[in-house]
């Protein structure tokens, strides 16, 4: 018979324990939605992306009065937040350009980079249009357009890009963490709290028949002390 019992108060240790069954168990089944959920999220982000970046653009540069190609590339449309301006955001080089006006075929767009890093729209025109379209053709306007894009592309995007995705996810993620550890402290409370009570409920016997023990020698000391001996 345990303490509890002792006392009145009977499955106690089995109550814990149920609940530390039933704790385990609602944490498998909330690890398990988590794992299907994340992976659901980045199948989920990996179509989403793959669905948008749906512009082909390929990168041109010109060396020696010749052009070059550099790289192909997928990008997405983007407007800057409070404009009415479009940019492409190019997928693998991480590159923001002015949306293009001059395509080389359905959704298929053509850069040159020139030596100050500045991204030109060009097509494979024939005459003035393509003498227009030259990589070293420039003007100062463009020039000042092209840097307030650059102070626009870095205020919008990647000033914001700095902490990503933990930055825009953070209230989820801290739920999420809350969750779990609250979860591991309700299994690990309920699943040990059968175990110790066991413990100490053995702690206790054994202390209730040391003392029955001494109280059985010391009513022995005081009967031999009196001169009687029990028989």
């Amino acid at each position: 018979m345990g303490v509890f019992d002792s006392i009145g108060i009977s499955g106690v240790g089995n109550f814990f324990s149920s609940w530390g069954i039933i704790a385990g168990t609602i944490l498998l089944i909330f690890i398990g939605v988590l794992v299907f959920g994340v992976i659901g999220y980045f199948v989920y982000s990996k179509f989403l992306n793959k669905k948008e970046f749906h512009i082909t653009v390929n990168l041109f540069k010109v060396v020696n009065g010749k052009r070059f190609f550099v790289k192909s590339d997928l990008a997405k449309e983007l407007t800057i937040p409070g404009t009415n301006v479009r940019l492409l955001k190019w997928k693998s080089m991480g590159i923001y350009s002015a949306y293009p006006t001059r395509a080389m075929g359905n959704n298929i767009y053509a850069y040159n980079i020139n030596r100050s890093g500045e991204l030109t729209n060009f097509d494979f025109g024939v005459g003035e249009d393509e003498t227009e379209a030259k990589m070293d053709f420039d003007h100062r306007d463009q020039t000042y357009a092209y840097l307030n894009l650059q102070a626009l592309i870095n205020k919008n995007y990647r000033e914001k890009n700095t902490l990503g995705w933990w930055k825009e996810n953070l209230p989820l993620i801290t739920i999420l963490v809350s969750t779990v550890l609250l979860l591991l402290a309700m299994w690990f409370f309920f699943s040990q709290s059968s175990h110790q009570l066991a413990v100490w409920t053995d702690i206790a016997n054994t202390f209730s028949e040391a003392a029955d023990k001494m109280a059985g020698a010391v009513s022995t000391s005081q009967s031999l002390n009196s001169g009687l001996v029990p028989t």
